[in-house]
């Protein structure tokens, strides 16, 4: 990496450059990047008594990374109880988190281009109009910062729940539930003043994919010790049941009539018509079931 200074000692010492001095002086890393930072607010709360007991807490973390366009919010609440019943021979738990995510990303390749563009150019000219070049593989990285439109979403919701229950002594029997369930939204648009659109002639470029996954568990085991003198043996019994799912979806089109269709009207792109737009989506599912039993003994 050099600067404009260090960049025109080396042409005036005749060593052979890839670029001619432009009469400028841009750091192009101070162009794309900025000084981070981190918030992050949290609210705890717990109590309880002898037979019950609770501990609830919310988290909103707000981080805007180095990187101009590249941030993260996220929210998360949590709520655990405990209650006893019965003389405590049936104990209820149940733990629930939820969380929920936005954030922009950061193409590596802007990075890339930063560290290896032209310190003597400019990142815009007289007209306002971002400076662009047909070299293979070589784009103006402030250019592609703001002419990209980014949106990523994620929500996550875990649900665990418990049942223990003791009827003789020795004898316990649990029933576990849980749930995770996870889906999430993107959105990818780069707008006609982009190097997609200057030096390729794509017009605006545009794509959304989703996801979504469910995990849903179900698991019921007894189980019997008991010890007569020396001799002590136990017996232990269950089902398990586990249903797991994923599916998703990808688009992605170009040649729009105008940037205000974002990555929202995908359809609109003539590239659909021209046969060279791209689609897919997928959806698999599977279950396990299983019984099983133990038994020892030992003296």
């Amino acid at each position: 990496f050099l600067d404009a200074t260090e960049y025109r000692k080396l042409l005036a010492d005749n060593v052979k450059m890839p670029f001619i001095d432009e009469g400028y002086d841009t750091n192009w890393l101070d162009q794309i990047s900025r000084a981070g930072l981190n918030i992050n607010h949290n609210i705890n709360m717990k109590g309880g008594s002898a037979k019950s007991n609770y501990i609830a807490n919310v988290n909103y973390g707000n981080q805007e990374g180095v990187f101009l366009g590249s941030y993260t919010k996220e929210l998360r609440v949590s709520f655990d109880v405990n209650h006893y019943m019965f003389d405590d021979k049936l104990k209820f738990n149940l733990n629930v988190v939820r969380g929920t995510q936005q954030s922009g990303g950061f193409d590596t390749n802007v990075y890339r281009q930063a560290l290896i563009r032209n310190p003597t150019a400019r990142p815009q000219d007289d007209n306002g109009d971002w400076t662009q070049t047909s070299r293979f593989q070589y784009s103006n990285p402030v250019a592609s910062i703001y002419e990209t439109e980014r949106m990523n979403e994620a929500d996550n919701t875990r649900l665990s729940a418990g049942l223990t229950l003791t009827l003789l002594p020795g004898w316990d029997t649990d029933l576990r539930l849980s749930s995770v369930k996870n889906s999430g939204l993107s959105g990818y648009y780069e707008t006609k003043k982009h190097y997609s659109n200057t030096v390729q002639g794509k017009n605006g470029v545009a794509s959304r994919s989703d996801s979504r996954s469910d995990l849903d568990i179900l698991e019921f085991t007894s189980k019997y010790a008991k010890t007569f003198d020396k001799h002590n043996f136990s017996v232990l019994g269950g089902y398990s049941y586990q249903y797991n799912m994923s599916q998703g979806g990808y688009a992605y089109n170009y040649n729009f009539p105008t940037d205000a269709f974002s990555y929202n009207n995908l359809e609109e792109g003539q590239a659909l018509l021209d046969g060279k737009a791209f689609m897919d989506s997928y959806k698999e599912d599977n279950k396990l079931i299983g019984f099983f039993g133990r038994g020892s003994y030992s003296f």
